[in-house]
């Protein structure tokens, strides 16, 4: 007789157990929506909860039994459970977790400040020395001419302070302001 061995394919052992696992899973998720929906009986009926004191005391199973009223307290009953049957909607009217806003402060009655001057349209080109006087060669980009201005000079409303070689000193509304020459001190480089 030719008998073969029996051949075990590990494929198929996988499916097989996929399918075994996939049916138990799908007949627990069954049995528990069935659990879910099923009628119970007299379980499922809504109990009421007595509304005061009394209908807790008349309901009580002392008094069911035919037990005395002076065995237990009314009051009793209410300091054992501080819950009352009924729900305070007006607790949950409060936001208690919100952060509270960051206190305001207070704004101070001061001017607004004063705008910053305009751009000086100068540019210093240069220094010369003329007759043992300094003097600056500036452009002067608004009217676009080239001007030779040398110690008390005015050019528009500036006016020229001081003329040294690190550069030249004009005042005008907002103060002094300083003009430097490109390229270094007392030199007349390029940019």
């Amino acid at each position: 007789m030719n008998m073969k061995p029996p051949h075990h394919d590990p494929l198929a052992q996988q499916v097989a157990t996929t399918r075994a696992v996939l049916w138990t899973s799908a007949l627990v998720v069954l049995g528990a929506i069935s659990a879910r929906w099923w009628p119970l009986g007299d379980s499922t009926r809504s109990r009421e909860l007595p509304s005061s004191p009394h209908d807790r005391a008349a309901a009580s199973p002392e008094r069911q039994r035919g037990g005395s009223a002076t065995s237990r307290n009314i009051n009793d009953d209410l300091a054992e459970s501080p819950q009352h049957a009924s729900l305070d909607l007006a607790a949950f009217d409060r936001a208690m977790w919100l952060v509270p806003a960051a206190p305001e402060v207070p704004k101070t009655a001061s001017e607004k400040p004063a705008p910053p001057p305009p751009p000086l349209t100068l540019q210093l080109l240069g220094l010369v020395n003329d007759n043992g006087t300094t003097k600056a060669i500036l452009y002067d980009s608004t009217t676009d001419r080239v001007r030779v201005v040398a110690v008390g000079d005015s050019i528009g409303e500036r006016t020229i302070e001081h003329i040294d070689t690190q550069g030249v000193a004009i005042r005008d509304g907002a103060g002094v302001r300083t003009l430097a020459l490109k390229g270094g001190a007392g030199g007349g480089g390029g940019p």
